[in-house]
């Protein structure tokens, strides 16, 4: 039974390289529909999913292609588009979520003007990783000031910005692996990697103390890098200058649903990174018994507790990581913390568990 009228999501433009974000965004919307009467969503290139009955998308074209002044005025015809689109949508008192939507400053004028209640999706830990020129920064700056609620996925994503507490809503998704069968070797510890190749996430370090430890380890190790991004060629380099290449995969982009198989398979999950919301990959790879080895960014500690049901590494360094995964195939609980893991994504971590979160958030 639905407890509310309407809401209104709005997001940036999903990239047609990159849809790890719309899977987050179905998964918001999917916990949405069972509160909401109807969800309008708008949101530029998106994919031609189905969500739910009462969820509909406008969907805005939005081409990424030619010339930056091209790009730069396709842009803004979109975000033209989505205000008039934002005006007719939003009614007073409405719900409007920006989900990734930093850059969507005109419909986020509209909303005000339409008497929305706004809450922003706060999706990165620190301020200084927010990636954009002075313009961006400042439309970024003024929504977040602006919004009725900011929204994040565990209270630790908070902690270097500084709001009101009354002003925040903690919202957080759910893992959705059906099958959560796993076939793990018994000869060989597979170790797996998940995320953009960019230098914010240190697939290289990762890479290099991956090839450091399975030198001098004595122990049959593998490396799974799924992903893509800019530097996807230097860690082509990387793999092949290195004496593990043999045990180290290059997967590339990879389906959401084509991930399940690998994590069926990995006993470690490394996830390095300066800055984050709460990671998909982290929850999913979790309901599959895959132990994490995490830096403690955004909501991570929130769910990984080191020893208990996981690794947290201090630092991002290659020694640090070397130093982390070199404990880690060591582990002689290895098994409980696997099964730690799988407890905590079912017991807090499942949809009934987010939905009943995003309930209590809204005093419903």
């Amino acid at each position: 039974m639905s407890l509310k009228k309407h809401a209104v999501v709005i997001g940036n433009p999903i990239p047609a390289h990159n849809l790890s974000p719309f899977v987050s965004l179905g998964k918001f919307l999917k916990l949405a529909s069972e509160i909401y009467q109807g969800v309008d969503v708008l949101v530029a290139e998106a994919p031609d999913a189905k969500i739910a009955e009462n969820v509909s998308f406008s969907r805005i074209k939005c081409p990424r292609t030619g010339s930056k002044i091209k790009r730069v005025l396709a842009f803004a015809g979109a975000e033209i588009n989505y205000f008039f689109k934002a005006l007719k949508l939003v009614k007073k008192d409405d719900d409007v979520y920006f989900w990734i939507g930093d850059k969507m400053l005109l419909p986020f004028f509209a909303a005000k003007l339409k008497g929305g209640k706004i809450s922003f999706f706060l999706l990165i830990s620190d301020p200084a990783q927010f990636k954009g020129n002075r313009l961006s920064t400042a439309a970024f700056s003024y929504m977040l000031r602006r919004s009725d609620y900011i929204c994040v996925e565990g209270k630790s994503v908070l902690k270097n910005w500084g709001f009101a507490e009354k002003s925040i809503r903690n919202i957080h998704l759910f893992y959705e692996a059906a099958d959560n069968e796993c076939l793990k070797p018994a000869d060989c510890i597979n170790i797996g990697f998940l995320g953009r190749l960019s230098s914010e996430k240190h697939p290289l370090e990762v890479i290099n103390s991956f090839s450091a430890l399975s030198e001098n380890s004595g122990v049959k190790l593998r490396l799974d890098i799924l992903g893509d991004g800019p530097l996807l060629e230097e860690c082509r380099r990387a793999v092949e200058s290195s004496g593990a290449r043999e045990s180290i995969q290059l997967c590339g982009w990879v389906s959401h649903e084509e991930i399940f198989d690998y994590l069926k398979s990995w006993h470690f999950f490394i996830l390095p990174s300066d800055t984050e919301g709460l990671p998909n990959s982290l929850l999913e790879s979790m309901a599959f018994g895959v132990v994490p080895i995490a830096s403690p960014a955004g909501a991570i500690p929130d769910v990984v507790t080191d020893g208990q049901n996981g690794i947290i590494i201090k630092s991002n360094d290659e020694v640090t990581i070397g130093s982390a995964l070199n404990a880690a195939v060591k582990l002689e609980n290895r098994e409980q913390l696997s099964e730690n893991a799988v407890t905590t994504v079912l017991e807090s971590y499942s949809f009934s568990a987010a939905l009943k979160q995003f309930i209590n958030e809204l005093g419903l």
